[in-house]
């Protein structure tokens, strides 16, 4: 179906599992899944092909803690409990745009916290606004 950009952005990554094991069968992902490794790691790793395409510089940094830390963190990961995804929009978010972040939720509900933080929402009165130039145009016609 359809959804905004910003959702599929966010479905691969959460997905991102899915959409491997998906597209493993497809001759044209052939460069994605020689990347994509047994797990396909985190992040945008396993999708080095299509973020090779984006605009403007990437960077793929793993950062690394003391090694206690990096052991509980292990820990933690495979004890069955749910990992929190906190999603930011700067420049606000669309109501349509909330609504399909709710619907992946419910999808992913049994594995995952999913937050949304935005600066604002976006609805159409508040679009048209920020579209059309505030004045009196007559006032400043007879004027000239």
């Amino acid at each position: 179906g359809y959804a905004p950009l910003s959702v599929r952005l966010v479905q691969c990554i959460l997905q991102k599992q899915y959409l491997l094991s998906f597209t493993r069968g497809s001759a044209t992902t052939g460069n994605v899944n020689a990347n994509a490794g047994g797990g396909g790691g985190q992040g945008w790793r396993g999708f080095d092909e299509a973020v090779k395409h984006a605009r403007g510089a990437t960077f793929d940094e793993i950062q690394k803690g003391e090694d206690k830390a990096v052991k509980a963190r292990s820990l933690l990961t495979n004890s069955g409990e749910k990992k929190t995804v906190i999603i930011v929009f700067l420049g606000g978010i669309t109501y349509t745009e909330i609504a399909a972040l709710r619907f992946i939720a419910k999808k992913e509900e049994e594995r995952k916290n999913i937050i949304i933080c935005t600066t604002s929402i976006i609805n159409g009165n508040r679009m048209m606004d920020t579209a059309i130039e505030k004045g009196d145009f007559a006032n400043a016609a007879s004027q000239t």
